[in-house]
């Protein structure tokens, strides 16, 4: 059977190594699985993209479908966003905090005065805060993180 199949080798990478090929599987997955559930879909947000190029999909092609299809089912908005992507997933926990941190720092950068007249280090710690809540379980590791007083944690409760 081996030599039947073996007339032309095909040699096909891991998923990780074929970038462009993981955005066209994952839109591809996403929009099957979000018309199942009767959701439209609008694709990912930013952060969302560069977080799946950046996984190792040890599963390969499985693996990111099995992961689109929970997030189709489970995302609340049109646009997939980091969020949505289901935190089991590896040591994603992690990787979804630094992308919050990241995507803090942007708008501190974008952002030098607030709408509600805010100055950047407001800003600044109000995203901070706000990423942060996304990997701790309370204000009280908020602060503990952050090196900051609970009481400036519970300043900004958005």
């Amino acid at each position: 059977m081996y030599y039947r199949l073996h007339v032309i080798p095909v040699a096909l990478p891991p998923l990780r190594d074929r970038g462009a090929d993981i955005l066209l599987l994952a839109e591809s997955f996403l929009a099957r699985y979000s018309s199942e559930e009767g959701k439209s879909s609008d694709g990912f947000a930013r952060d969302a993209e560069e977080w799946l190029v950046s996984n190792t999909w040890p599963g390969n092609v499985r693996e990111l479908e099995n992961l689109l299809q929970r997030a189709g089912v489970l995302a609340t908005s049109n646009v997939l966003l980091p969020q949505d992507l289901p935190l089991d997933h590896g040591n994603d926990t992690m990787k979804s905090g630094f992308n919050a941190l990241r995507h803090a720092a942007e708008t501190i950068l974008n952002t030098a005065k607030d709408s509600d007249g805010m100055t950047p280090v407001e800003v600044a710690t109000r995203e901070l805060i706000i990423a942060a809540r996304k990997t701790c379980e309370d204000d009280k590791s908020v602060a503990k993180l952050l090196g900051i007083p609970v009481a400036k944690v519970t300043a900004f409760d958005s």
